[in-house]
């Protein structure tokens, strides 16, 4: 009887999110949102500390923050796109000002979705939804093929030079 119980029981598998932030205020609403959402929230509050995080662990989700102080957002984005780990990790760029060209610049950069600082949970959870509908090999060969055209164009400059 106990073993059928135990059966039943649901397994609650930790979903594993990195916040990119440096404000306070956002850190913690954001912090709640994923937990509501089922996930555990590890923080980074810059660039360098994400880059670090980024190299040593695999995350399901990151968001991050577009205007840090200490290293770009573009330049945290890019190199995630360009980590093993991390490659195929759905992101979303998070910023308190998006317009139409900023959210096309944010995803041609690498991020999957952008979200907009003045937003709700529902809407966090659409904007993941969004990422969840590219599978994540399907993201890893997309970006892997990027890098490879990249590093393919970046060394013929080098010969030239």
């Amino acid at each position: 009887m106990e073993q059928q119980e135990e059966q039943k029981q649901e397994i609650n598998i930790v979903k594993r999110a990195l916040l990119v932030e440096d404000y306070d205020y956002c850190q913690r609403i954001m912090t709640l949102f994923l937990q509501k959402l089922g996930y555990h929230a590890e923080l980074a509050a810059d660039g360098a500390t994400a880059i670090k995080y980024v190299e040593s662990k695999s995350y399901d989700l990151i968001i991050q923050d577009i205007g840090l102080r200490d290293i770009s957002g573009k330049e945290v984005v890019q190199f995630i796109r360009q980590s093993k780990l991390n490659i195929d990790t759905p992101l979303i760029a998070w910023s308190a000002y998006v317009n139409k060209m900023d959210e096309k610049k944010y995803l041609d950069w690498g991020a999957d979705s952008v979200l907009i600082k003045a937003c709700g949970v529902k809407d966090l959870k659409k904007s993941i939804h969004r990422c969840l509908l590219t599978p994540r090999y399907e993201r890893k060969l997309h970006y892997q093929l990027r890098n490879f055209k990249k590093n393919g164009r970046d060394s013929s400059k080098e010969q030239k030079n």
